[in-house]
């Protein structure tokens, strides 16, 4: 008797076992009683009679894997495949007759296809609901295409057809000089082309000026790129407010060979001037103020960002800014540049992030006071204590430091001071190293009441109840297991 045999005959038992079984809920007896205990006693002789009956033959564990996989793969073969389809054009979208395309599952190649006149498209039927990447094989063309920019990435439904383009192309070069407003060469400045649209993303390439202010870039992806010029006054030593021009988009076609020609720094007449406060309305000394170009960019073109530096400056010990030399175009000014999600550093850094202020240079006067800002000035609260660990317990079979985790969560229903703005705190985990012995954790303030839960494996969770207040600290030793109390 075959195992298909015995499942029909191990169905029909159970049918009949269901029907003839006596009615357990009779008249006067609730209905909501005893259902699932019902439910086990009828089906547990249905289901044991016909194994019993028969001899059985234990399978060994390879055959269960191979029953297994058997499964699995009946299972793909019921989901119907769906085909990628497409072909290669360079950057002008003019088709290209040859190349090599490669389809990649996780790495692995699943196929190539090669392409021709007589077969100028590629296809592939491939397994529907799974990833791919296709692109085209750098080695495959001649003529000197460029085909990095080629991989797409492909999320291939059942019965779906994916039509797409890969685009390659003859690549271009592109150089220029750099010079001071007197038209002396300026060496150091870190010259940057920034791709600009959808083709090539924010693929970037750069250079650093030569002694003689020359730099040059080759194989470039053609398309719209943005000119981007930064001046360090490490890399600069004699910079003196040497600021660079606006950055500007180009049109690299192409197989061309691309000029700048000369480029000059400091030749803007505008200044921003202005103040930060913190909370207090203290002077905030050390804060960095950076400007950056807010121009209007072409349809489809990435907008301008901090890659579109034109200056920064420190605040001086009164709080006091100055960004002297920018060009009489729309700019944004970022007062919390140096302000990073997820840490709290404590008194001379920002609390939180501030938003940009916009100031348009074109028809202002040389100089523009944009008054007082107040940035919140960092004031941590100090979460700390030590990790005491049973040795015997960490010698224990199964026991781990490990097993240990500590997370802090906002209370319900709480609220922030009007006009308080601060990173939330949700299942903020509190980072423990490997061989910790005590631990460290700063939360910004104010801060709403927040819910420590400190977990070990195991063992019932601890929570502590935290009141967060400006330089102040909530400390701590816990001892591990004895704290803890074990889960029933």
């Amino acid at each position: 008797m075959n195992k298909i045999t015995l499942l029909l005959f191990g169905s029909l038992v159970v049918l009949c076992a269901w029907l003839m079984w006596p009615q357990q809920n009779t008249a006067g007896s609730s209905t909501k009683e005893q259902p699932a205990v019902i439910i086990a006693e009828a089906a547990a002789p249905a289901l044991t009679l016909p194994i019993a009956a028969v001899e059985r033959t234990e399978l060994e564990p390879v055959e269960l894997a191979l029953e297994a996989e058997e499964a699995i793969a009946l299972r793909k073969e019921d989901i119907p495949p769906g085909v990628i389809t497409g072909r290669i054009v360079d950057s002008e979208g003019i088709q290209i007759f040859e190349g090599r395309v490669v389809v990649l599952h996780n790495d692995e190649q699943l196929g190539t296809f090669e392409i021709s006149r007589a077969q100028s498209d590629f296809r592939f039927e491939l397994p529907g609901r799974e990833h791919y990447w296709v692109k085209v094989e750098s080695d495959s063309l001649s003529g000197g295409y460029i085909t990095e920019l080629s991989k797409q990435f492909i999320d291939l439904q059942p019965s779906a057809n994916e039509n797409i383009e890969l685009t390659v192309s003859l690549s271009a070069n592109a150089s220029g000089r750099v010079l001071n407003p007197d038209g002396q060469p300026v060496s150091g400045v870190l010259v940057r082309l920034v791709g600009i649209d959808a083709i090539h993303g924010s693929i970037a390439k750069e250079d650093v000026t030569k002694e003689d202010g020359t730099f040059a870039m080759n194989n470039l992806f053609p398309g719209n790129q943005r000119l981007q010029i930064f001046v360090d006054e490490a890399m600069v030593p004699e910079n003196k407010n040497w600021n660079p021009p606006s950055p500007t988009d180009y049109l690299l076609r192409a197989g061309s060979a691309f000029d700048f020609g000369d480029i000059y720094l400091g030749t803007g007449m505008k200044t921003i001037r202005g103040r930060l406060v913190n909370q207090d309305g203290n002077a905030f000394a050390g804060m960095q103020v950076m400007c950056y170009s807010n121009e209007e960019v072409a349809e489809g073109a990435t907008p301008h960002n901090w890659g579109s530096n034109l200056s920064y400056v420190l605040t001086d010990e009164h709080g006091y800014f100055e960004l002297l030399g920018l060009p009489d175009i729309p700019v944004s000014l970022s007062i919390t540049p140096l302000y990073t999600p997820g840490k709290v550093l404590g008194a001379g850094h920002a609390a939180m992030w501030e938003p940009k202020i916009d100031v348009d240079l074109r028809d202002s006067s040389n100089v523009v006071d944009i008054g007082e800002y107040t940035v919140d000035e960092s004031r941590p609260f100090v979460i700390e204590g030590n990790l005491i660990f049973d040795e015997g317990w960490l010698a224990a079979k199964g026991h781990s430091r490990s097993d240990l985790s500590m997370a802090l969560n906002q209370a319900k229903g709480e609220k922030l001071p009007e006009g308080v703005r601060r990173a939330s705190v949700n299942r903020q985990r509190i980072r423990l190293q490997k061989n910790a012995s005590d631990y460290r954790h700063l939360v910004e303030t104010p801060m709403t009441t927040l819910l420590l839960r400190i977990k070990l494996k195991g063992y019932e969770n601890l929570y502590f109840e935290l009141h967060p207040e400006p330089f102040q600290n909530w400390s701590r030793d816990i001892h591990i297991p004895s704290d803890f109390q074990i889960l029933k």
